[in-house]
């Protein structure tokens, strides 16, 4: 590979060559581009060897070197940063860097590194093992939430995050599946639109409730969909901490429950018609009893009217009398007739409970 200068390097190179410290570039994919003399010396490779090689060969701490990039890349200028350099004997030196970043349209293209020995080792390994840690810990929680993501993508429910003051950060796509509303226009507060405008108000005001005092929520409420859909949901979510213990935001699934909230309905459906039954066949069979017990009685008196009126005939009672007896007769009949008609109601209404 062909070593790539800087313009200001071409009328300065001679005293970059002689500078006291070590001085190269670095290319955006980590390849050497240039080092002068100082370097040279410092890694005890030439520059014959070093330009176009690999700057991971040349780090004793990959994780060091991905943690500089990633602060280079970020446009981050760095300043007496320490790592370990590994040498071409095998030697480990402990340097500090200083460097920035050479950007064009945006895109790194090189970064410039001033390379100085390191006095006191002892207190530099403890920082560099700091930052492989961290650099190691963001790693892993970098690979979870990969791993988090792809399994959110398919699971069956809706996943969502919530940082600390509430606002929604993270949804699976199931959310736009069950809602009708994009993904992105659900985050912050904008997930409130879905909500059913009766369940809206106090819904929030629980939530809030929850955010503000960092503890886990669950309840039933409803979406209602642009199409006039209604969603029945169940919201469950626990509490995220940092290491520290501090309330970091919600991590929580939204649940389709409609289906047991049909079955719930027809469930209490149910319960109704046989309460409502049960309420029938008793009032029938009380109504049925007292029928019956009026009924003899009354057929009683209808007769021994009649017989009055026989005598009333054979011994010329006043016909007021008369007029009296017949009266009650009638009565008596008409009464008779209603008994009848609610026997036959109350047939009839165990028949209907019988077909039901």
């Amino acid at each position: 590979m062909e070593p790539i200068v800087m313009p200001e390097l071409e009328s300065f190179e001679s005293l970059f060559q002689s500078a006291p410290v070590a001085i190269t570039l670095i290319s955006a994919d980590r390849r050497v581009l240039w080092l002068n003399k100082r370097a040279q010396t410092l890694i005890g490779y030439s520059a014959e060897e070093c330009i176009g090689a690999d700057l991971q060969h040349l780090h004793q701490d990959p994780l060091v070197l991905d943690d500089i990039m990633a602060r280079l890349l970020a446009k981050e200028e760095l300043s007496d940063y320490p790592f370990r350099l590994k040498t071409k004997s095998g030697a480990i030196e402990y340097v500090y860097l200083s460097s920035n970043g050479y950007f064009e349209d945006g895109e790194l293209v090189h970064t410039r590194c001033f390379v100085r020995p390191v006095e006191n080792r002892a207190h530099v390994e403890y920082i560099i093992n700091q930052r492989i840690e961290l650099r190691r810990s963001l790693v892993e929680l970098q690979q979870s939430s990969a791993r988090f993501e792809k399994l959110a993508e398919v699971a069956p429910v809706v996943i969502f995050r919530s940082d600390a003051d509430g606002r929604i950060i993270y949804f699976n796509q199931k959310w736009g599946e069950l809602t009708g509303i994009p993904v992105e226009e659900g985050y912050g507060q904008g997930w409130v639109n879905a909500i059913h405008p009766e369940d809206r108000e106090w819904l929030v005001q629980e939530w809030g409730e929850a955010v503000e005092k960092g503890a886990p929520y669950k309840c039933g409420f409803r979406f209602l969909r642009a199409d006039g859909v209604v969603v029945w949901m169940l919201a469950d979510t626990t509490v995220e901490g940092d290491t520290a213990g501090r309330v970091i935001g919600h991590l929580g699934t939204l649940t389709d429950i409609s289906q047991i909230k049909e079955m719930e309905l027809e469930v209490h459906q149910h319960q109704w018609q046989a309460a409502h039954m049960s309420r029938v066949g008793l009032a029938d069979e009380m109504a049925s009893g007292i029928a019956h017990e009026i009924n003899q009685p009354l057929t009683a008196i209808i007769q021994r009217i009649g017989g009055c009126l026989l005598l009333a005939d054979q011994y010329k009672l006043p016909e007021k009398m008369h007029d009296a007896l017949t009266e009650i007769e009638k009565k008596a009949h008409r009464a008779g007739q209603v008994i009848h008609h609610l026997k036959r109601f109350v047939k009839k209404e165990e028949m209907v409970m019988q077909c039901n």
